[in-house]
């Protein structure tokens, strides 16, 4: 038996008592790989603190999280046109995937 996991979760990144980032995620069961996925919903660090590794904290825990619930892999989304947060994610060793297509539809 495997030990429960939360679907959704958030981890806070607090200095003096102010909140000063967080990073959101999900999971999903993957039928392929009979693993979960966690998917990085949002990451979030304040300008004025970003030069503080906070984000690489709340990345990294997110992985051991991610890890710990036997998840296959560890997801999330950026927009073309954010050059930063690309270089963040690489250095983390993230890759950039071209094998499923995004879509969407306004409700």
């Amino acid at each position: 038996m495997t030990k429960a996991q939360p679907e959704f979760g958030i981890f806070a990144a607090k200095l003096n008592a102010e909140l000063v980032g967080y990073a959101s995620y999900y999971s999903i069961p993957f039928t392929y790989s009979l693993q979960p996925t966690f998917v990085l919903q949002q990451l979030y660090v304040s300008q004025s603190h970003r030069s503080n590794k906070i984000g690489k904290f709340l990345f990294n825990e997110l992985k051991l999280q991610a890890r710990d619930a036997g998840a296959g892999k560890l997801e999330w989304r950026v927009m073309p046109s954010n050059t930063l947060a690309k270089r963040f994610y690489r250095c983390l060793g993230g890759l950039e995937e071209d094998t499923w297509e995004h879509w969407t539809i306004t409700l």
